[in-house]
C-alpha cells in the first residue's frame, strides 16, 4: 500500500527525525497491542524502512471511530455518592 505524498499524514511523519519517528511508533504499537516498551522499540526499529506501517498506525489512531480502551470517569463522576446504595 503506498500513500501520496501529499497526504496530511505523510507530511507529518516526513518532517520527524528519525528518533521521533522510532518514538511515535512504540508509543502506538503500545496502545494498540498492549506491548512492552522493548518489544515496542524493537519492532519500530524494524519497521523504520517500512513508512506505511506506521502511516498505518497512525491514521488507524486518529481516524478510528472506537476508543482502545474504556474511558475513565470523570473526577466529577467519581465525586459523586454512588445514590443506589443509600
Amino acid at each position: 500500500m503506498s500513500f501520496k505524498a501529499t497526504d496530511n499524514i505523510t507530511t507529518f511523519l516526513d518532517s520527524l527525525t528519525y528518533w521521533q519517528t522510532i518514538n511515535l511508533y512504540i508509543m502506538l504499537d503500545q496502545m494498540k497491542h498492549g506491548s512492552s516498551f522493548e518489544e515496542a522499540k524493537g519492532e519500530a526499529i524494524a519497521n523504520y524502512s517500512y513508512p506505511d506501517k506506521l502511516h498505518y498506525l497512525l491514521e488507524e489512531a486518529i481516524n478510528s471511530p472506537y476508543p482502545k480502551k474504556k474511558k475513565r470517569e470523570s473526577n466529577f463522576q467519581s465525586l459523586m455518592p454512588d445514590l443506589s446504595k443509600l
